[in-house]
């Protein structure tokens, strides 16, 4: 027995028929014993061909999707980022680029978001974490934006949307790559990246997310644009999957919230010049929960006293758990405003309705506040009567007086 543990593997090595390739001065590609391991290299060397860089002249660099405030941002073959606090506007910003492709002008805010592609541009844009009834008011308030009549279908302009927060994880990622070659988008915008994962805190499992994003992104020449969470109280990004899409990412964009008065701000970090700072909001006329997108022009100092209320109040609203009785949005309005009595509350709820964007309509013994819309589409049936809080009379504050 000792014997043969000395002679094998002398006869295996016998048996091996090894050759040192040319053009393998390395030794790294040895040992080539049939025609299979002929056909193997082969594939190799054109694998090798394909990532060598060559000192050429005429290699031009991939051309931008858009141009922000002068900066031109998202070049073809390229994965961004876009990060901030939960609810602090990153779905709007990217509503923001897919109005600029909708609209005529293919710009917005003056020409400080412009779409750079000449004729129409297609859009994929995946929702892994939002219900289909929220994807549909961003959506809709894009359509807006654009000129468009909300209710036109988007599909006709070239925006392909799916929800996929019902998927199973497993599948999530496969299907955005299929989606990505089926329907062959120039631009790919998945909202949030954290569901495609298992774990944001695997380290393994997020290299291999950014890695497959980008070798998707090169593959069928478009923009991939990702979002995540910042950590609570802090500009870091969450788990691995936001260091390596810090590292990793062609442009980085990070959108913050102003509480009080309702405003988005973009600052943008790319490999050159970064785009100058983007501030826009959502603007709602009376009797309308969609609105749409516009610029934040001048100062805020330089808005009315009704006009910062009304900033302030959209903001409020548009997080708002609607529809829901009364006790639930007060004490939705007491946690966002960190107030300590329900007093200041019921004020602005009741100011919010005297500027029409909200109302109220009688359930039973309950008062159901929801988003106040012309066509009446956010319909309160869709309230569970059951869940109110034992504790609420069903009457709003006023209507006890």
């Amino acid at each position: 027995m000792e014997q043969m543990r000395h002679e094998t593997p002398a006869a295996a090595q016998g048996a091996v028929n090894t050759m040192t390739v040319q053009g393998d001065p390395t030794g790294i590609v040895q040992g080539i014993q049939s025609e299979a391991d002929a056909a193997t290299l082969e594939t190799l060397r054109r694998e090798l061909c394909a990532m060598e860089v060559h000192n050429v002249e005429d290699d031009e660099e991939p051309p931008s999707l858009f141009r922000i405030n002068g900066v031109e941002v998202l070049p073809r073959q390229s994965v961004g980022l876009v990060a901030g606090q939960r609810k602090n506007g990153k779905s709007n910003f990217a509503g923001v680029l897919m109005s600029a492709c909708l609209a005529k002008t293919r710009s917005l805010f003056d020409g400080a978001v412009c779409c750079l592609v000449d004729g129409p541009l297609k859009v994929l844009y995946v929702d892994t974490e939002q219900p289909k009834r929220d994807s549909r008011r961003t959506l809709r308030r894009m359509m807006a934006t654009a000129g468009y009549d909300r209710v036109e279908s988007w599909d006709e302009h070239g925006i392909k949307v799916l929800s996929i927060k019902d998927v199973d994880l497993s599948r999530r990622m496969d299907l955005v790559q299929g989606a990505v070659g089926c329907y062959e988008p120039d631009m790919v915008i998945i909202d949030g990246l954290a569901d495609l994962l298992r774990s944001i805190n695997d380290e393994n499992e997020s290299r291999e997310l950014w890695q497959r994003l980008d070798s998707i992104a090169s593959e069928h020449n478009c923009v991939i644009l990702g979002m995540l969470h910042q950590n609570h109280h802090s500009t870091k990004v969450g788990g691995w999957a936001g260091t390596q899409g810090v590292k990793k990412a062609t442009d980085l964009f990070e959108v913050k919230k102003n509480r009080e008065f309702g405003y988005f701000s973009v600052c943008h970090e790319g490999r050159g010049e970064g785009a100058p700072r983007l501030q826009f909001s959502i603007v709602c006329e009376a009797g309308d929960n969609v609105g749409r997108w516009e610029a934040l022009t001048g100062p805020l100092e330089s808005l009315t006293e009704e006009d910062k209320e009304r900033h302030k109040l959209e903001a409020l609203v548009e997080n708002a758990p609607l529809p829901c009785t009364n006790m639930q949005l007060v004490r939705y309005v007491m946690d966002a405003q960190r107030y300590v009595s329900k007093s200041p509350a019921d004020k602005l709820l009741r100011r919010a309705k005297e500027m029409g964007l909200l109302d109220t309509r009688r359930q039973g013994r309950h008062s159901i506040w929801f988003r106040k819309t012309a066509s009446e589409t956010d319909s309160v049936e869709l309230f569970d009567v059951d869940e109110a809080d034992e504790t609420d009379d069903g009457l709003l504050p006023w209507e006890r007086d």
